[in-house]
């Protein structure tokens, strides 16, 4: 990560145009389950699609100042990594991905978006909804590719606005 990106966390929100669309996904009836974002950031994008999909949200952020902001607009957020918060396997309805973009530095040298797809896809159920936010090469990388091949269907792909 470039500097700036790590005095943010790798902390970038999702743009309102991006969430207005994710929200037209919502169907009329509601979804009534849970959403779980890992990287919660600030919680605007848990807390509006939460709303849309008619989900309890969940959530996770690194960042003590941006948890806190979460925790006013969602319904439980842990200022913790993700990965030590306790979730049952098919407990979470939507799982809204944003991860950070960029290589684990510590460990496998793996990229990030894929670990987090790859631990967090258990904790969908099935027939769940995965909304991946995500750049256009990461969808090239062959174990991200394979991961959603074999683990979802009607698969539906997006490009993030210019701008």
């Amino acid at each position: 990560m470039r500097p700036p990106a790590i005095e943010k966390m790798g902390y970038y929100p999702t743009p309102g145009i991006v969430l207005e669309t994710l929200k037209s996904y919502a169907s009329s009836g509601g979804t009534h389950g849970r959403l779980l974002d890992p990287c919660a950031g600030e919680g605007k994008a848990a807390s509006e699609l939460g709303h849309a999909f008619d989900c309890e949200t969940w959530g996770a952020e690194l960042s003590p100042e941006r948890a806190a902001k979460a925790a006013q607009v969602m319904n439980r957020v842990y200022n913790a990594p993700w990965q030590v918060c306790q979730l049952n396997d098919e407990s979470i309805t939507v799982l809204y991905l944003n991860p950070p973009y960029e290589t684990d530095r510590f460990d496998s040298r793996k990229r990030m978006e894929y670990d987090f797809l790859k631990s967090t896809t258990p904790k969908l159920v099935r027939g769940g909804l995965l909304i991946y936010v995500i750049p256009q090469k990461v969808l090239g990388i062959i174990e991200v590719a394979r991961l959603l091949a074999n683990y979802y269907e009607c698969l539906t792909v997006a490009r993030f606005p210019d701008g």
